[in-house]
């Protein structure tokens, strides 16, 4: 349920890392047109499983239920030390220190929006969902975050084929929507 972000980056095997000595960087707001080389990772595919129940009734959306143009949660435009996330006092978890709250609400945090074209809807589970994250290099050794989307593609809705029990109202409306049943085994369970 967690990823090592710099690990994924700097590990996978899709991503091309260029060395330190070989790295140039770019301006953020440069007007003039330079050569920037620098790290990328494009078209890295991972292989995930939903940690939720997806079929159990619920208040609230879901993380991909989400509507277009929603926020989800922060990313630091730069990173961050490990120390940050270790408790400091007895009031503070792993990851939930006072430190890293100062950050929130702040101009060092950007925002993790969904697609505002390709977002989620109550009832249906993405079953290809995209993360682009852009930067620039900062500096030889320093990447900055700009911007960071989330696509969430391919949906299909929980709600199970008529023929199994599913709602018929729900399902007419999903099929408007271009959206289909997803993947049901002999006794209409998702796959």
């Amino acid at each position: 349920s967690h990823i090592s972000w710099s690990r994924l980056l700097e590990e996978h095997p899709d991503c091309l890392s260029v060395s330190y000595d070989q790295t140039v960087p770019t301006k953020e707001y440069s007007f003039q047109r330079s050569s920037p080389l620098s790290d990328e990772c494009i078209g890295v595919t991972l292989q995930c499983t939903y940690e939720e129940d997806l079929t159990g009734a619920r208040q609230h959306l879901r993380w991909f239920e989400i509507s277009s143009g929603s926020t989800l949660f922060f990313m630091t435009r730069d990173a961050v030390s490990t120390d940050a996330f270790v408790p400091s006092k007895s009031s503070e978890g792993w990851g939930r220190t006072d430190l890293l709250n100062q950050l929130r609400n702040s101009y060092d945090v950007i925002p993790v929006s969904v697609d505002k074209d390709m977002g989620g809807y109550r009832n249906t589970i993405p079953r290809h969902v995209e993360l682009e994250v852009k930067y620039f290099q900062e500096s030889k050794g320093n990447k900055r975050l700009v911007e960071v989307s989330l696509y969430y593609e391919d949906l299909c809705t929980t709600q199970k084929p008529e023929q199994f029990g599913g709602n018929a109202n729900i399902l007419s409306t999903m099929k408007e929507r271009g959206i289909v049943p997803c993947e049901v085994d002999v006794e209409g369970n998702i796959k």
